[in-house]
């Protein structure tokens, strides 16, 4: 049996996810540039501005995560009845509907800030996909294990 998340696990990680943003920030920023003998970004920015910037526009984030939920919940619905359809095995079915349904997010993040910038709206938009997509994620595991029953042929194994 797998145990349920709690509501308080993800709260907390969103929290440490703030701080470690804002130590990690500091940590390229101001640290690692200096003990490599590199010169440093030549931003003045203190830990505790990286943090309060993390936790601003918060109407930003809801605008854009509203989307991305919209996005998991197609994606894996529609790629869970693909499964269905075509008979595949529920393990091989579940299996394409995550696959379809998470992205790549260190990747869209690199990318937005590299073309558009740090201070970027992409760069927004890139940084929050993956604070949306882990507790959807997680919440669609559950779905997935009361689904299960409708997916009465036998699974046919690795393959």
């Amino acid at each position: 049996m797998i145990a349920k998340p709690l509501p308080v696990l993800v709260a907390l990680n969103s929290l440490f996810q703030v701080v470690a943003f804002a130590a990690l920030g500091w940590l390229y920023l101001w640290l690692l540039p200096g003990w490599l003998g590199l010169e440093q970004s030549g931003l003045d920015v203190a830990v505790w501005d990286i943090a309060y910037s993390v936790l601003s526009a918060p109407q930003d984030v809801a605008r854009i995560a509203i989307p991305l939920l919209v996005y998991f919940g197609l994606m894996w619905l529609g790629s869970l009845a693909l499964g269905w359809i075509l008979r595949m095995p529920y393990s091989r079915a579940v299996a394409l509907t995550f696959t379809a349904a998470g992205n790549n997010f260190e990747l869209a993040i690199a990318v937005s800030i590299a073309t558009f910038g740090v201070t970027s709206g992409q760069a927004l938009a890139g940084a929050v996909g993956p604070l949306i997509e882990v507790p959807v994620l997680v919440g669609l595991v559950y779905v997935s294990l009361r689904v299960q029953r409708y997916f009465t042929r036998a699974d046919a194994g690795p393959g």
